[in-house]
């Protein structure tokens, strides 16, 4: 029977190895959107760039003026707001 474990317990950890080695972490950026006065602007679109990579994303804010990037992959990134409805 030591045997017969000791085999599936060699069998198993490669697999489980290669899942640990080879996972990404990602993280999540947010804020809001304000104009002059502070007011919170919704509808405005928001890109994020990642200075190492060059990739852009690009979101809307809600009703709030709030927005939130999800799984986005470790890096520094740069913000700007594009565009709003009511501005």
């Amino acid at each position: 029977m030591k045997r017969l474990t000791v085999a599936a317990c060699l069998l198993l950890l490669p697999p489980m190895l290669a899942t640990h080695a080879f996972g990404q972490a990602t993280g999540a950026l947010g804020g809001t959107v304000e104009d002059q006065t502070g007011a919170l602007i919704p509808g405005a679109e928001v890109m994020a760039v990642n200075q190492d990579t060059g990739v852009e994303a690009l979101v809307i804010t809600n009703d709030t003026g709030a927005y939130n990037f999800l799984a986005m992959q470790p890096g520094d990134y740069t913000t700007a707001n594009l565009f709003s409805d009511g501005a």
